[in-house]
């Protein structure tokens, strides 16, 4: 300020000085004047001129002064000005948490605040001169960066528009600015380059992110979590608990607990809760809520106090676990608890634990006190050699240890222990020891049987066995011997091979109940019988063998009784009437049969009278009638009714008694050969007709016309069971009866006959269309498309030469149809 003050002076009394020396000095004024015709003549003028004339220039000098002296100290206030603008820009920028960078025209650094220098991390004299986008832009975001740069050039950048860009430290880390740039211009309106002022938000943007994600787990939680402040307002909601109400988030904020969930609910239980909360108090409870969309459901619930920064509790953090599911798995789980309990407690075999230590007695079920015949509490805590001599506990201590060694199931089926009230027993036990979560052994877990029974009965039985050996297996009938639950003890190798079995010692795996029987009701009406009477007589069985074939037996048992009066078990025999019963039905089919037979006949002999009445009046009446006359139409439709009736009538007769024919020797190959040419015409291109004729065929007493018929139909029906086209064969060959054939046909006369087979490739037939396909009017075709009367004129036809017919199909399968026409050996020639 001093400098500045002398400056002043020095610029005012410089002008001053020269004038007063212009005043007081002659020599000075002479300095102007050089000739006559000088510079200033008028120097030369009277003497009271050049006083003037001083005066004159004095002031001109001090004017002058004046002015300069302004101009000076103008000057030097606007540099003060300046300065102190400096000043303030340099101390801003220092202070500055901002980054301020300033970019010449060519992208280089000419300034750099010490912020911006630390959050780069590099001094700024290594910073100023370098290319900003080249060296502290990711390359990524240079293009990007250098678009906004040059929209900050032409002014098309807002000055308060921001943008967020990431810039590279000297560590190879990225930060992230939200910068804007200002254009810089000179006195000629030229650009000099960008001022970039920005933020280093990076740490805001870690928060904000880790937020979302705060966030994002709050709201996608399947737990439903709330904020509540004092006045019990919901104050913030995840999304789940707003979802679980059928609303939304923005609904849910605002609301009162009371408006939610009812003011019962609120007043009785949930305020308390919170009031407690409030209070400091960490709350956890279970309680049932009915939901909106969910229904009844049980929750696990959690409230903490939220302190805020004072220490006060501003609100409450409510937690609820939806814990339905599991409360309903453990209520599940403890009733198969207590039903395993149950089992175990209620299961006639003795169970009983003990500890790996001392091998004392931990558990004991109910039947376990029968067998000690003390209560499980007495023995609960006691070990073997508290209970049994010295020698049986050694032994079941051996057991117990060698169980433990071998670390799984291990079975004695033979062990036996004296117990005083109850003499010797002899029991199957089978241990297992139970290992803990880190799998040391923690127990052992024995299941007895008490086999003293069985193991008298077996003796009972080997002492009997010479005598009856020779007949139990030699004998064609089952021969058996049970205990009273059902399970085979012995059998004979007529009961191994009926029972499917592949060796003997399979039969302790059987079980009649279990196994064999078709129906649990099966053995209950045995058990109620034999045990009522002792006995059983001709009590008819449907099993089922091991290889699935379903079998009907008769079964005589009697009772097995030890000391008169214990029951241990049951003896019988088993006969298989499977064959018997099947015999019976195929009689019942027949007889059925030969009854529709006659009942067709009748019906059709009755009918047929009917319509030669109505064909001869309809034709009589018809004559009568002239071409045009009306009523000749109805008169022409009757009869062709009738006719269509009469050879219904035909066909029922044909099933009924095979209709009136004259029986000749034929050769069936050529009969068959004919058949398939006269209908080969009405036949598809896409069905194909083989033939296999076999050799030295036989002749045959019957009827060409009627056999031809049959033959007909069986085609004509297995075209229509190939809609898609398909391959019909056709077989001849001679035969003579076997058991086979006699066991399927029990009714036929034996001897040779000449089989005449069809086999074709079409959907084939059910069981169930097996059954009824000789039934008159049975079809499977659709209404109008058949009369069901084809195959029943086959069977008739066939019965009527004293033959047979055979039928073997399944779905998708074809079918195969086999008929048998008794042989006439004595004629070896075609009529």
């Amino acid at each position: 300020m001093k400098a500045r003050k002398i400056s002043l002076i020095k610029t005012f009394f410089t002008p001053v000085l020269f004038g007063l020396l212009f005043w007081v000095s002659d020599a000075f004024l002479d300095a102007f004047v050089f000739d006559e015709g000088g510079l200033m003549p008028m120097l030369l003028a009277p003497e009271g001129d050049i006083l003037w004339m001083r005066c004159a220039v004095l002031f001109i000098f001090i004017a002058f002064g004046i002015y300069t002296t302004l101009a000076t100290k103008r000057k030097m206030l606007i540099e003060a000005n300046l300065d102190k603008e400096r000043n303030w820009i340099k101390q801003y920028l220092k202070a500055s948490n901002s980054l301020v960078v300033a970019l010449d025209r060519n992208q280089a650094v000419k300034l750099i605040n010490q912020k911006g220098a630390e959050i780069l991390g590099y001094p700024e004299s290594e910073i100023k001169g370098k290319n900003w986008f080249d060296h502290f832009v990711p390359e990524a975001q240079r293009e990007a960066y250098r678009m906004e740069y040059i929209s900050a050039i032409n002014g098309t950048l807002g000055a308060q528009e921001k943008h967020e860009r990431h810039v590279l430290t000297s560590s190879g880390a990225e930060r992230i600015i939200s910068w804007h740039g200002v254009p810089l211009f000179d006195e000629n309106n030229i650009f000099t380059g960008v001022i970039i002022s920005g933020e280093d938000i990076t740490e805001r943007k870690e928060l904000e992110e880790r937020w979302k994600k705060y966030d994002f787990i709050v709201n996608t939680s399947c737990e439903f979590m709330t904020l509540i402040n004092r006045d019990f307002v919901y104050d913030a909601v995840n999304e789940s608990y707003a979802r679980a109400h059928n609303k939304s988030t923005h609904e849910m904020v605002g609301k009162t607990v009371a408006e939610i969930w009812g003011e019962k609910l609120f007043s009785k239980t949930l305020k308390g809760y919170l009031e407690t909360c409030f209070g400091g108090e960490e709350v956890h409870y279970q309680q049932w809520f009915t939901l909106p969309h969910s229904g009844l459901r049980y929750f696990d619930i959690a409230c903490y106090p939220y302190f805020d920064i004072n220490g006060t509790v501003s609100h409450v953090v409510v937690i609820n676990h939806d814990i339905t599911e599991r409360i309903i798995a453990e209520e599940e789980m403890a009733r198969t608890q207590s039903f395993l309990n149950s089992i175990i407690e209620n299961i006639p075999h003795f169970v009983f634990v003990k500890d790996v230590k001392d091998m004392r007695y931990m558990l004991l079920n109910k039947a376990s006190e029968k067998m000690f015949l003390t209560a499980r509490e007495e023995i609960t805590g006691k070990t073997d050699y508290d209970i049994f001599s010295k020698e049986i506990a050694d032994s079941l201590r051996a057991r117990d240890t060698e169980t433990l060694q071998n670390g799984s199931l291990t079975s004695y089926p033979d062990e036996r222990i004296i117990l005083n009230d109850r003499g010797m027993r002899i029991l199957d036990v089978k241990r297992l020891p139970l290992y803990d979560k880190e799998n040391k052994p923690l127990c052992i877990m024995s299941i007895a049987e008490d086999i003293t029974e069985r193991k008298l009965l077996e003796d009972a039985l080997r002492n009997s066995e010479e005598k009856y050996r020779s007949l139990f297996e030699e004998s064609k009938d089952v021969i058996f011997i049970c205990t009273p639950e059902g399970k085979i003890t012995d059998i004979n190798p007529a009961g191994i091979e009926l029972f499917g079995l592949d060796t003997k010692s399979e039969r302790w795996e059987i079980s009649i109940p279990a196994n064999l029987c078709a129906s649990p009701n099966e053995w209950i009406s045995f058990e109620c019988t034999i045990s009522a009477n002792g006995f059983i007589k001709d009590h008819e069985f449907i099993i089922r063998n091991k290889t699935g074939k379903l079998l009907n037996v008769l079964v005589s048992a009697n009772v097995i009784y030890y000391d008169n009066d214990i029951v241990i078990g049951y003896k019988g025999i088993m006969k298989d009437i499977t064959e018997r019963r099947k015999l019976e039905q195929q009689l019942f089919e027949s007889h059925k049969m030969e009854s529709i037979g006659l009942l067709a006949g009748g019906i059709a002999h009755d009918f047929n009278n009917l319509l030669t009445g109505i064909l001869g009046y309809s034709t009589f009446l018809k004559k009568r009638l002239d071409k045009d006359e009306v009523g000749r139409e109805g008169m022409e439709i009757i009869e062709q009714n009738a006719k269509r009736a009469a050879e219904l009538t035909k066909q029922l007769l044909a099933f009924a008694r095979g209709n009136r024919h004259t029986s000749v020797n034929i050769e069936v190959n050529p009969l068959v050969t004919k058949t398939i040419k006269n209908i080969m015409p009405d036949f598809d291109k896409s069905v194909e007709i083989k033939t296999i004729m076999g050799a030295d065929i036989p002749a045959i007493e019957a009827d060409a016309g009627q056999l031809q018929q049959a033959i007909t139909n069986i085609c004509v029906n297995a075209r229509e069971s190939m809609p898609g086209g398909g391959l019909i064969t056709i077989q001849t060959e001679a035969i003579t009866t076997n058991k086979s054939i006699l066991d399927k046909h029990p009714d036929i006369t034996p001897g040779k006959y000449v089989s005449i087979t069809v086999t074709d490739t079409g959907a084939g037939m059910s069981s169930e269309t097996l059954r009824r396909i000789f039934e008159p009017f049975f079809t499977t075709k659709q209404i109008g498309k058949g009369a069901g009367l084809g195959l029943s004129m086959v069977y008739g036809i066939v019965k009527n030469h004293k033959g047979f017919v055979d039928i073997e199909s399944a779905p998708a399968h074809g079918t195969i149809f086999k008929i048998f026409l008794p042989a006439n050996e004595t004629c070896l020639f075609s009529v």
